[in-house]
């Protein structure tokens, strides 16, 4: 689209882009930003997905290593890997739709929030709602 002059969102419209816990895989993701995204001043959000739970801390080690050593912006929310997710998508819904107690659901819930209330104030949108369901969820934090 933008060679025949069309932007399909307004420049300053933030971008999310997902991408792997591991540095090696996240060599097509840094090439699209360094290509594309930041040569054009367009803002956005590196959200780090697929994190195994038990990998949290080296995930955010990684994270960090991707700010510091790339200079890019990265979520500190990361987006752990459940089942849940696989569930949801196979049933034709979202984790935020997926009923139940199940904890896992749950912690996939938490997540998508917490990413949300990092992104949308971006826009201008009130998370005050998000942020008090987000509390429901992780009492203690995750």
């Amino acid at each position: 689209l933008r060679n025949v002059g069309i932007q399909p969102y307004p420049p300053d419209f933030p971008r999310v882009l997902r991408g792997p816990p591991d540095l090696m895989d996240l060599t097509l993701v840094s090439r699209v930003l360094r290509a594309e995204i930041i040569p054009l001043r367009i803002p956005y959000l590196l959200a780090i997905s697929d994190v195994h739970p038990a990998a949290i801390a080296g995930a955010d080690d990684t994270a960090d290593n991707i700010r510091q050593t790339n200079g890019f912006n990265v979520a500190s929310t990361l987006i752990r890997n459940y089942a849940a997710y696989r569930e949801a998508r196979n049933n034709y819904r979202t984790v935020l739709d997926w009923g139940g107690r199940h904890s896992r659901a749950r912690n996939a819930e938490a997540d998508y929030l917490a990413l949300a209330c990092e992104v949308f104030p971006t826009f201008d949108i009130d998370v005050t709602p998000l942020t008090k369901r987000l509390r429901e969820l992780t009492p203690h934090g995750t």
